[in-house]
């Protein structure tokens, strides 16, 4: 998880009680500036950041968090399902050779994408879904 990069002792069930005793959905949605707070002991404060924007124009920003270590959340569209604006998230995970993003993805068979970088982690090549398009970014500073 993201927030396991800050440092944050954060698992998914405890995530989730977090969310439910801060009033930290609305819907079935995250509200994620909450969720920044899930295991913080005080010290080690994060801001929660967004980007939206098309694909061509959130690849730069992609890489440049790479560069510099910071996990973004990236928020992808599956090609089977036009009319959502997003479907589903993954984490930015790294880079290939030739500049594609490398994804860890919950939703393929493989997950850590940054382990096994094939084409089904990787999100401009990924056939799951009829393919990803990036529409946002989220991340944790």
């Amino acid at each position: 998880m993201i927030l396991r990069h800050h440092g944050r002792d954060v698992d998914p069930g405890s995530l989730d009680a977090f969310l439910d005793a801060n009033d930290g959905y609305v819907g079935d949605g995250v509200q994620w500036g909450v969720a920044g707070g899930c295991g913080a002991r005080g010290d080690d404060a994060v801001v929660y950041g967004r980007v939206s924007g098309t694909a061509d124009e959130l690849r730069p920003v992609i890489h440049e968090r790479l560069e510099t270590q910071r996990p973004t959340m990236v928020r992808v569209d599956y090609g089977s399902d036009a009319g959502l604006k997003y479907n589903h998230f993954v984490l930015a995970a790294g880079r290939t050779e030739d500049g594609n993003i490398v994804m860890n993805d919950p939703a393929t068979r493989h997950g850590d994408g940054y382990l096994t970088p094939e084409a089904d982690n990787i999100i401009e090549l990924t056939t799951h879904k009829q393919g990803y398009e990036i529409v946002q970014l989220d991340w944790f500073d």
